[in-house]
């Protein structure tokens, strides 16, 4: 990060996973759903911007040409790393960043968050069906 830019602590990273309630069996569930999810990126990842593109505000700030493409580029290694299960310091002062990065467009935190739950439904789809009837699998 820049100078004199946000900085995650250790501390701040464990508070953050203590409010989400994130334990160390949630990341090893993700390290193990990774491979099926990966997977399916692409698919995920287009039928998030498709949710994008059904909303006057988004698609508005999606309208450059060209931006779409390079987005789904950042949108693939983020989900990547989303969804590896690993959550160090270094990831969370990545996400400071997208955060800022998405204030600085016009994207308030309810137009992210509320699309950000978008991506979990259409996720969760996926390990859904991946794992079938494997509800012990999905939810263990």
């Amino acid at each position: 990060m820049p100078t004199g830019a946000y900085r995650v602590t250790q501390e701040d990273l464990d508070q953050r996973k203590k409010y989400l309630e994130i334990l160390p069996e949630d990341e090893d569930r993700l390290r193990g759903a990774h491979a099926l999810l990966q997977r399916h990126a692409t698919f995920i990842i287009d039928r998030f911007y498709e949710y994008l593109f059904a909303h006057e505000h988004t698609r508005k700030i999606l309208e450059a040409p060209g931006l779409v493409d390079r987005l789904k580029k950042m949108q693939a290694q983020y989900f990547s790393e989303l969804t590896s299960g690993h959550y160090d310091v270094a990831y969370c002062e990545n996400r400071v960043r997208v955060g800022l990065a998405h204030d600085r467009i016009g994207l308030s935190p309810e137009w992210y968050l509320g699309a950000y739950v978008k991506y979990l439904h259409i996720s969760s789809d996926v390990l859904r069906q991946g794992f079938g009837q494997d509800y012990e699998g999905f939810y263990r």
